[in-house]
């Protein structure tokens, strides 16, 4: 390009800026990478030197010195970069989002999820077996297995879609399969059946609990420890064995208290809906039973009314009396 274009040396710092960006991401925090281009920009862009700044100030871009007061249309990005962060290079995102991530607890939580959709199917497919319908154990579903469980995509990709992004996604695992001709009374039985998922939920929540508690007040290290996670809900990232152990014991208490709680809602297809069909007259558990098929839209839609904040009322308070133990 000649020398003589007015545009020249905007239009060279726009360019070189965009080509450095990327190589500079990754070796520069975001302070001073977003200074040191400033820097490289002010320096391309005018004759002038630049006035000592300190690396957390925004820069302003001057008016090219060639350019009779004009920009060319990449200055609308440069100048939007510089004012509200690096809005070009999504890189910097990506890199931002994957250092945040802590794969150990993210682990951790999964593996306790698997568990507890475990125990919460087990336990259906056991009592179905002990009224007399044996077809979940004929499928192999009376185990803790988790293999016997997974469905590949409501536990295993949902949930992982909602500890990495937030997304109210709901997780599931496969259902149990009940023979009603095989129950010796099936309104009864089926209450009981739907039941057995909730309360064994409930089981483990309070069996974590009560280890928490136990270990907070025989340990300073472990009561630091729990009052750091209810505080902040993240396992503490230090070198101890302890550490991990009390973080399953804390996922395991809030997850199997949302399950639970969450899977007495008499909302087709959770299991309080069985329940309250087991209740009601046979005129209007049939009439119950017709909106089946429109249950998961009514969840999704209370879901992101937030009519479900509820759940995590007693959660809190559960974290609260911990907390002050």
């Amino acid at each position: 390009m000649p020398e003589n274009n007015k545009f020249y040396h905007c239009e060279y710092g726009v360019r070189h800026l965009f080509s450095t960006l990327d190589q500079r991401l990754r070796k520069e925090t975001n302070d001073d990478f977003k200074f040191a281009a400033g820097l490289e920009a002010w320096e391309l862009r005018s004759e002038r030197k630049p006035p000592e700044i300190s690396p957390s100030a925004t820069l302003p871009l001057p008016v090219c010195a060639k350019s009779g007061g004009r920009f060319p249309p990449g200055y609308a990005i440069v100048s939007t970069w510089f004012e509200r962060g690096p809005s070009y290079p999504r890189s910097a995102e990506r890199v931002d989002f994957l250092q945040k991530i802590d794969v150990g607890s993210l682990l951790i939580q999964f593996a306790v999820l698997l568990f507890s959709l475990s125990i919460h199917e087990a336990s259906h497919a056991w009592v179905a077996d002990y009224f007399g319908d044996y077809t979940a154990r004929y499928l192999g579903r009376v185990s803790l297995n988790p293999v016997a469980h997974i469905d590949p995509i409501g536990t295993v990709l949902f949930p992982l879609l909602n500890m990495l992004t937030g997304l109210p996604l709901i997780g599931w695992a496969k259902p149990v399969p009940i023979n009603s001709v095989h129950l010796r009374n099936p309104r009864r039985d089926q209450i009981f059946i739907s039941l057995a998922g909730p309360c064994s939920n409930l089981f483990v929540a309070t069996t974590a609990f009560v280890m928490l508690a136990t270990l907070k007040l025989t340990s300073t290290h472990a009561d630091a420890l729990v009052n750091h996670m209810v505080g902040t809900y993240a396992i503490p990232r230090e070198q101890s064995v302890l550490a991990p152990i009390l973080g399953m014991l804390f996922f395991a208490l809030i997850i199997n208290m949302a399950l639970a709680l969450f899977n007495f809602i008499p909302i087709p297809p959770l299991d309080g809906h069985w329940v309250l069909y087991g209740l009601l007259p046979y005129n209007a558990a049939q009439a119950f039973e017709r909106i089946g098929s429109y249950g998961v839209f009514i969840i999704y839609g209370l879901m992101l009314l937030g009519a479900f904040r509820f759940i995590f009322i007693p959660i809190h308070t559960v974290l609260f009396f911990l907390l002050y133990i």
